[in-house]
């Protein structure tokens, strides 16, 4: 007399949990389709969307106009290597403070995180072109220049940090990771 066969229980299921790679695919729609934490809260979707877009168009714009005037003050000899370098310098630090006034201001915060992004980049070309396009450079020595760009990245990861921008911080990755090719290779970095 054999006993009938009983099958087994099914196992529960569990619920899907995203992979890394999942997250990330998702975290750059959401940047892109400004859903998310990176939509403003209380803002129509329509009104985010522009704004957002609009905002990173701007500065896509704003750094073309900032080569083309520099170009252009090479061009016609307005000024000088050592007045591009320090104007560049300048109002890159005029953006990355002018930016974080209006984060701190609530209300401009958006429009804050790309002037302090600009800024970073400003002062990743002050240095780096200073000691890579000038003939003779007006940063000569390539250790001073591989720590003053290896300082702004150290800078914009503060700056990042403090302002909990994604912008900035983007902007100091991809300059963090520059900084060796543009101090050159005779930096011994």
């Amino acid at each position: 007399t054999s006993s009938p066969s009983v099958p087994p229980a099914p196992l529960p299921r569990t619920p899907y949990e995203p992979t890394a790679f999942d997250m990330f695919w998702t975290r750059i729609e959401d940047w892109l389709a400004v859903r998310g934490d990176f939509a403003s809260k209380g803002m129509i979707h329509e009104f985010a969307f522009a704004t957002h877009w609009l905002i990173r168009v701007g500065a896509v714009l704003i750094i073309g106009a900032i080569v083309y005037f520099v170009k252009l003050s090479i061009d016609r000899g307005w000024m000088g290597p050592t007045g591009r370098v320090a104007a560049t310098l300048f109002w890159g630090m005029v953006g990355c403070v002018g930016g974080s006034w209006l984060v701190k201001k609530g209300r401009y915060s958006l429009i804050g995180h790309a002037v302090s992004a600009l800024g970073v980049v400003a002062l990743y070309l002050g240095f780096g072109l200073g000691h890579r396009f000038f003939d003779p450079p007006v940063i000569a020595s390539p250790v001073f220049a591989f720590a003053a760009l290896a300082g702004v990245t150290l800078f914009a990861g503060v700056m990042a940090v403090y302002l909990r921008s994604p912008h900035i911080a983007v902007m100091g990755l991809i300059g963090g990771y520059l900084v060796p090719v543009i101090a050159g290779r005779d930096s011994g970095f």
